[in-house]
């Protein structure tokens, strides 16, 4: 799983700086919400297929399946702990422009 990194805004940034760096990680946080919103829907359509599968009782059918949906289960956990990263970045700056 791949995990990407928020760079970090040094503590001497000015003013103008910070502010652009939270307007990106605004951004990064809808962008994260829809790419966990992306892997539900895949993960509830795989669930749905492999239930389908092993109602046809294709039992290498569903072992495919079910290996497709820890897969996207995986993608899932990476996609909401990067979230998590970018949504406590987020904090961090905008808790600076206020005492600033």
């Amino acid at each position: 799983p791949r995990v990407l990194l928020t760079p970090c805004v040094p503590p001497t940034a000015s003013p103008p700086q910070k502010k652009r760096y939270g307007r990106f990680l605004r951004k990064r946080v809808v962008a994260k919400q829809k790419e966990i919103a992306y892997w539900e829907a895949e993960l509830h359509t795989w669930s749905i297929r492999a239930r389908e599968a092993a109602s046809r009782e294709s039992e290498f059918e569903a072992k495919r399946l079910d290996h497709a949906r820890r897969e996207i289960d995986e993608q899932l956990v990476v996609a909401r702990l990067s979230l998590e990263t970018v949504q406590d970045r987020l904090k961090e700056v905008t808790s600076e422009e206020e005492q600033a």
